[in-house]
């Protein structure tokens, strides 16, 4: 794991305890909305997931709810598996 520090941190411990988070990825009203961050220890999550997610640490899975496309964010742990 790397060394993060802050935000990242938290935030990717929290993910590492089983905790996911989804984002509305469709264009429309909700795009860009979160469900799942009611207890979510960081406030401003969209550019920790983004970096977490460029950094190899969390990976998504594509899903449609009701019409719209969804991105569920999981953690990733030590040994590359993910916690699904």
């Amino acid at each position: 794991m790397n060394n993060f520090k802050g935000n990242k941190a938290l935030l990717l411990k929290w993910f590492q305890q089983g905790n996911t988070v989804e984002q509305c990825s469709e264009p429309g009203p909700s795009f860009g909305k979160f469900s799942g961050i009611e207890e979510c220890p960081i406030s401003g999550i969209t550019p920790v997931i983004h970096r977490l997610f460029r950094d190899g640490e969390i990976r998504y899975t594509t899903f449609n709810s009701f019409g719209l496309r969804w991105e569920r964010y999981y953690s990733v742990n030590v040994n590359g598996e993910t916690n699904d």
